[in-house]
């Protein structure tokens, strides 16, 4: 069963949230799903559904800037005044308070945007939740990382609202030249045409965001990468890393490996690294789509019966 609502903040911001419901007899836990940049939560629609045929409840929320959130404001990629990562998690951690159950185990899915928001989340509160999974992430910025925040933070100063045109490019307009063979600006994000196709036709995908949103973006990513905050992450919280080897956002495995040996070097106890030779960015909506679901369950239901807490 699907409900969708809107959850308030403690800012007072209206999230557009949906709760896809499991019938089974036999609950086994809740999922919580944070989505990535330029889409919105009604994409996961269809892995929600398995989930829930698998004994798990799915909620969800539209971040600030996507989906029905912004589309109350009109905001579409701009994350708003007094906004970093630490509210993004806030909010994220206030849907779970309001909308989830703590008798049930909760484990949080965050893909690509919704994965840096997710590893903020869990270095503030990672004894919220049984286990996270990290969907189409990166490494660190490194030496790029610095010019590209000062950048963002220059255009944000002079205009926080304009479209990022130029950092947009920087950021994503390298990603298809490792497919020659690209069809449309979006190949990068899976070799399933069909899939590319869905997220081109849908008008709240694809767009834009502001000046401002990169510079919360760049800033949120280098705090993610901070080992001060990464020691504040439960050391027996299990931690899957879940990617395509041609993913380019995780520079095609090596981003995702320097993030897992992060957590590992922090004495983070379970991390485990899911890596499909030819797999694009969204791993959820590739042609081998199924297989991907199977594993995933599959760690779910390890780490559930080890009872890792």
């Amino acid at each position: 069963m699907k409900e969708s609502f809107y959850t308030r903040t403690t800012d007072g911001k209206e999230l557009y949230t949906v709760f896809w419901t499991s019938e089974q007899n036999f609950i086994k836990g809740a999922i919580q799903l944070c989505h990535g940049m330029a889409e919105h939560i009604g994409r996961y629609e269809d892995i929600a559904s398995v989930l829930n045929q698998n004994g798990y409840h799915v909620i969800g929320h539209d971040c600030r800037g996507h989906g029905e959130t912004a589309a109350l404001t009109g905001e579409f990629g701009d994350y708003g005044t007094h906004t970093d990562f630490t509210r993004l998690a806030d909010d994220v951690i206030e849907v779970r308070d309001q909308c989830l159950s703590n008798e049930l185990p909760v484990y949080l899915f965050g893909h690509s945007m919704g994965s840096f928001i997710a590893r903020r989340v869990i270095q503030l509160y990672s004894d919220a939740y049984e286990g996270v999974v990290l969907s189409g992430t990166n490494g660190p910025l490194g030496l790029l990382g610095v010019p590209a925040t000062i950048l963002a933070s220059v255009l944000s100063a002079y205009q926080p609202k304009g479209k990022a045109e130029l950092l947009n490019k920087l950021s994503f307009g390298s990603y298809n030249n490792s497919f020659p063979d690209s069809n449309t600006p979006f190949d990068w994000l899976s070799s399933n045409e069909a899939a590319v196709k869905q997220y081109i036709d849908d008008p709240k995908c694809g767009f834009v965001s502001t000046n401002r949103f990169y510079k919360v973006l760049f800033k949120g990513i280098d705090m993610i990468y901070n080992k001060k905050e990464i020691n504040q992450i439960r050391k027996e919280l299990p931690i899957l890393f879940l990617s395509g080897k041609n993913d380019p956002v995780g520079d095609f495995g090596k981003g995702v490996f320097k993030s897992a040996q992060l957590y590992t070097n922090a004495g983070i106890q379970s991390v485990d690294v899911y890596l499909y030779e030819n797999g694009r960015h969204e791993m959820l909506n590739e042609i081998n789509a199924n297989s991907v679901i199977d594993d995933l369950l599959y760690w779910l239901n390890v780490k559930k019966q080890a009872g890792v807490k």
